[in-house]
């Protein structure tokens, strides 16, 4: 399986295992189970079962967008404010998905973080696990930095629902503040026209 954000893949016994923490793909083998980096470093163990065909996600969905916390400090985020009519575009492989923000919003988190595209996998419960990783390098004093967006919920049916995670990644500098390992929050829903 290839893999977001160049990450490594190791065949480790009969597993394979994604070597890198900011990305969220998925490779099965042999008896069915998986290997989920995740965030912390850690890696979950998932039984997939012997039939456990990943959900069908793909689709062009209708978001709107409910902003939360704002740990990060983005300017004129206004807590609660919400965008309607956020236009995503999800393609599908098996359990990888790749998901790209379309339209004028597309065009604006191209320009905030030098991507709109986000990559990951799909279960068979509908669970979807994605990351868009910023390429777009932004300064504060001695701080640089990139944006990383993670976005984890469900599908089921045609709905899909779930939580956006602004975060970034720098390059350590003390000027970086509050920037480093900071979270900001956004709540989105949605839908695609039935299949």
């Amino acid at each position: 399986m290839s893999s977001a954000a160049g990450g490594i893949m190791r065949q480790v016994g009969s597993r394979v295992v994604l070597l890198a923490t900011l990305t969220l793909g998925v490779a099965g083998c042999g008896d069915d189970d998986f290997e989920v980096p995740v965030r912390d470093g850690s890696v979950t163990i998932v039984d997939a079962g012997p039939d456990a065909a990943p959900k069908n996600m793909a689709g062009n969905y209708m978001l709107a967008v409910t902003n939360g916390a704002n740990g990060c400090g983005y300017a004129n985020w206004m807590e609660n404010a919400m965008s309607s009519g956020v236009p995503l575009t999800v393609v599908q492989a098996g359990s990888a998905v790749t998901a790209e923000i379309t339209g004028i919003t597309g065009g604006l988190v191209m320009l905030a973080t030098g991507s709109r595209t986000f990559t990951g996998t799909v279960d068979a419960a509908g669970a979807f696990s994605l990351v868009l990783i910023g390429t777009r390098a932004e300064m504060q004093n001695a701080c640089t930095y990139t944006r990383k967006v993670f976005a984890t919920g469900t599908v089921v049916g045609d709905a899909i629902q779930g939580t956006l995670d602004y975060t970034t990644a720098t390059n350590g500098s003390p000027d970086c503040g509050t920037l480093e390992n900071c979270h900001t929050i956004q709540r989105f829903s949605g839908s695609r026209p039935p299949m």
